[in-house]
């Protein structure tokens, strides 16, 4: 049975007796994989992908809504109209 000592070393020293994943395997678990700078960039990366990726999507809905809007006609205040009365007479169609 191989001791953790001589398996942390041969990796270390570059034995060819891994392959490259068993290689970075270890690495990893020797160097650790939930480290602070790990789960910074992983968050930073993260929200600056998921904003940059709505951005076309959320200006797709923009654009194709239609608020609904209609100018201000001054006169309005001095007449006994509704509202759609005064739409009506006011908008051109």
């Amino acid at each position: 049975m191989v001791s953790n000592n001589t398996t942390q070393l041969s990796f270390l020293t570059g034995s060819t007796d891994m392959d490259n994943d068993a290689l970075f395997e270890g690495i990893m678990k020797h160097i650790g994989l939930n480290g602070k700078y790990q789960s910074r960039f992983n968050y930073v990366f993260n929200l600056i992908f998921i904003i940059f990726l709505a951005m076309p999507y959320l200006n797709l809905v923009l654009a194709m809504t239609i608020p609904e809007h209609w100018c201000h006609v001054p006169g309005r205040n001095e007449t006994n109209m509704t509202e759609d009365e005064w739409k009506q007479l006011t908008i051109p169609r």
